[in-house]
Protein backbone atom coordinates (compact mmCIF):
# COMPACT_ATOMS: atom_id res chain seq x y z
CA UNK A 1 0.00 0.00 0.00
CA UNK A 2 1.37 3.60 -0.62
CA UNK A 3 2.78 4.92 2.57
CA UNK A 4 4.06 1.69 3.76
CA UNK A 5 7.66 1.50 5.10
CA UNK A 6 9.12 -0.40 2.05
CA UNK A 7 11.43 -2.28 4.38
CA UNK A 8 8.03 -3.65 6.32
CA UNK A 9 7.22 -4.78 3.28
CA UNK A 10 10.33 -6.23 1.90
CA UNK A 11 10.04 -8.28 5.12
CA UNK A 12 6.54 -9.44 4.90
CA UNK A 13 7.17 -10.22 0.99
CA UNK A 14 10.70 -12.21 2.17
CA UNK A 15 12.82 -9.77 0.02
CA UNK A 16 16.21 -9.20 0.39
CA UNK A 17 16.04 -6.07 -1.69
CA UNK A 18 13.49 -3.37 -2.10
CA UNK A 19 13.34 -0.70 -5.12
CA UNK A 20 11.44 2.64 -3.83
CA UNK A 21 10.58 5.50 -6.23
CA UNK A 22 9.00 9.28 -5.82
CA UNK A 23 8.58 12.21 -7.65
CA UNK A 24 9.75 15.44 -5.58
CA UNK A 25 10.11 19.12 -6.83
CA UNK A 26 7.21 21.25 -8.31
CA UNK A 27 5.28 20.93 -11.52
CA UNK A 28 7.80 22.70 -13.51
CA UNK A 29 11.09 20.84 -12.93
CA UNK A 30 9.98 17.64 -11.30
CA UNK A 31 12.66 15.23 -10.37
CA UNK A 32 12.33 10.92 -9.65
CA UNK A 33 14.41 9.90 -6.97
CA UNK A 34 14.91 6.36 -6.35
CA UNK A 35 16.62 4.02 -3.82
CA UNK A 36 17.51 0.67 -3.88
CA UNK A 37 17.65 -0.96 0.03
CA UNK A 38 18.60 -3.90 1.51
CA UNK A 39 15.94 -4.98 3.97
CA UNK A 40 17.55 -6.90 6.42
CA UNK A 41 19.64 -3.80 7.73
CA UNK A 42 18.15 -0.87 5.67
CA UNK A 43 21.76 -0.42 4.33
CA UNK A 44 21.06 2.48 1.06
CA UNK A 45 22.65 0.55 -2.08
CA UNK A 46 22.08 2.53 -4.07
CA UNK A 47 20.33 6.25 -4.78
CA UNK A 48 20.07 7.70 -8.26
CA UNK A 49 18.01 10.90 -9.47
CA UNK A 50 16.39 11.79 -12.67
CA UNK A 51 14.73 14.57 -13.95
CA UNK A 52 11.26 14.16 -15.03
CA UNK A 53 10.56 16.74 -17.96
CA UNK A 54 7.54 17.16 -20.24
CA UNK A 55 9.30 15.31 -22.97
CA UNK A 56 10.84 12.34 -21.21
CA UNK A 57 10.77 9.08 -22.73
CA UNK A 58 9.77 7.00 -19.73
CA UNK A 59 10.80 3.80 -21.21
CA UNK A 60 13.82 5.31 -21.80
CA UNK A 61 14.27 6.76 -17.83
CA UNK A 62 13.16 2.80 -16.61
CA UNK A 63 15.77 1.63 -18.85
CA UNK A 64 18.18 3.49 -17.34
CA UNK A 65 17.59 3.20 -13.54
CA UNK A 66 17.62 -0.84 -14.39
CA UNK A 67 20.83 -0.56 -15.99
CA UNK A 68 21.91 1.45 -12.60
CA UNK A 69 20.93 -1.20 -10.75
CA UNK A 70 22.18 -3.99 -12.72
CA UNK A 71 25.84 -2.48 -12.51
CA UNK A 72 26.18 -1.58 -8.76
CA UNK A 73 24.23 -5.72 -8.21
CA UNK A 74 27.38 -6.45 -10.79
CA UNK A 75 24.70 -8.48 -12.22
CA UNK A 76 25.48 -9.58 -16.21
CA UNK A 77 23.06 -8.04 -18.68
Amino acid sequence: ESGDDPLSVGRTLGADMVLVGREVGGSLSPTLVVDLFRVDDGTTLWHGEFDVGPDLDRSALLLRVAQDVTDVLDLPR
